[in-house]
């Protein structure tokens, strides 16, 4: 094997080091011994050949203790070995720890206290390392020898084989097959492809244009051909994703497998793969014109009710509540649907017309009523809108001849039909006064 064995004695306190000297079985634990000036154990190592690197090593003494009549030592010592064929470890040495050796199942003698050193003999017989052996099958014979020694294995015998499948040069079947544990070191043997006598036909199919989500798969995307020295070779193509799938919107993936019809004289060619976009949907949404509404009329649902042709939620400007001003006014709506990963944002306005408000004139006179020619009387004109007064005049008026003459110079609400009349004309025959507003 050309491996370096090792047998000897230390008193480091953390030889072998678990999880980073390689092969270690134990540690030592007892170290230093705490009621003793001085303790040691016995160690087995083995190293690659140079001692590049330690295969294992294993600590086989126990803990000490004072019971060795008093000389103030526990030691335990590896003084002989001996190497069979089969890799197994023979060591004997003296002990004087009260529970050597430390792997109670495989003790060959029980710890108990006693003075003094006792001889001991011991086989060893480490574990083999283990490795998985790789998938190589449809790799290049270089390719595949790379993968099976960086598994640990070493490449066995390589044989050829025609395939009609497989292209020349590539691994068809290898043994042990991929999966399979087995003993580091071991042989993985390959069947090489050595190509075949038959045609080999080859598969032309370009990347699809772009579709959009919801559009299933059809020959417009599935339309590979396979020629032979230009001309068509007629067969099956199996495609995956299958004709009629909705892909999901991002970038997909589609391939093909191509069958040809005469087996007798076309081989199966590889397999052929494209890319295809799939663009996110927009919603669409539907918003019919509200109905005219009055002044002071608050938004609600009679007017924020779009639907969208998929699920989602809705945000409108102006929210629900708002009391628009008199006029055409927008409303607009954004929509974000449930599925954001096939579907994009939408948005969405209409028109809605408010219309003004009706007022009421409110008319209040003081004494004298009735006045005598020459009097003046007060009078307050009120106008009022939704439970709230926009407008109010007051006026002295005086007896003249063609009514009463009132002036009207106030701005009147946007909301609002509505406005003090300039002149009030009275039934005929009659005298009235001409008012002045103050």
């Amino acid at each position: 094997m050309g491996d370096i064995f090792v047998a000897g004695v230390t008193s480091a306190t953390d030889f072998p080091v678990p999880g980073v000297t390689p092969g270690s079985l134990t540690s030592i634990t007892g170290l230093p011994c705490p009621q003793l000036t001085t303790c040691s154990a016995g160690f087995l190592a083995e190293f690659s050949p140079g001692a590049a690197a330690i295969n294992y090593a294993t600590y086989l003494g126990g803990a000490g203790s004072a019971s060795d009549g008093g000389s103030g030592s526990a030691q335990d010592q590896a003084k002989a070995m001996a190497l069979d064929s089969s890799g197994d470890v023979y060591l004997g040495g003296l002990e004087s720890s009260e529970d050597f050796p430390t792997t109670p199942a495989n003790a060959l003698m029980p710890g108990s206290p006693h003075f003094g050193s006792h001889g001991f003999f011991a086989v060893i017989t480490m574990a083999v390392p283990q490795a998985v052996v790789p998938n190589v099958v449809g790799q290049t014979q270089a390719a595949a020898t790379t993968a099976i020694t960086g598994a640990g294995l070493v490449l066995g015998t390589v044989s050829n084989a025609s395939s009609s499948t497989v292209p020349s040069g590539n691994v068809i079947s290898e043994s042990p097959v991929a999966g399979t544990l087995v003993n580091a070191g071991s042989a993985v043997n390959l069947v090489v492809s050595a190509g075949s006598n038959l045609a080999m036909p080859v598969i032309t199919w370009s990347n699809p244009a772009a579709i959009t989500y919801g559009t299933a798969l059809s020959t417009t995307q599935l339309d590979a051909t396979a020629t032979y020295n230009g001309a068509s070779v007629a067969g099956t193509f199996t495609y995956t994703p299958a004709k009629g799938t909705v892909l999901t919107a991002g970038t997909q993936i589609l391939s093909v497998t191509f069958s040809p019809r005469n087996t007798a004289k076309y081989a199966a060619p590889p397999s052929a793969s494209v890319t295809l976009q799939v663009n996110q949907a927009k919603p669409k949404i539907t918003w019919v014109k509200p109905a005219a509404i009055t002044y002071g009329t608050a938004l609600s649902g009679t007017q924020l009710d779009a639907t969208a042709s998929v699920a989602g939620s809705f945000v409108y400007s102006p929210t629900a509540g708002t009391v628009l001003t008199a006029g055409a006014q927008t409303l607009s709506v954004t929509f974000t649907p449930t599925d954001t990963t096939d579907y994009t944002t939408a948005t969405d306005t209409v028109t809605i017309t408010v219309n003004k408000a009706t007022s009421t004139t409110l008319i209040n006179s003081n004494l004298p009523n009735p006045s005598q020619v020459g009097q003046a009387v007060t009078v307050t004109f009120t106008v009022m809108g939704i439970g709230v007064p926009l407008l109010t005049q007051i006026g002295q008026l005086f007896h003249v001849d063609d009514g009463l003459e009132l002036d009207d110079d106030d701005e009147n609400d946007p909301g609002y039909s509505h406005g003090l009349p300039r002149y009030l004309r009275p039934p005929p025959r009659r005298r009235y006064l001409r008012g002045k507003s103050i």
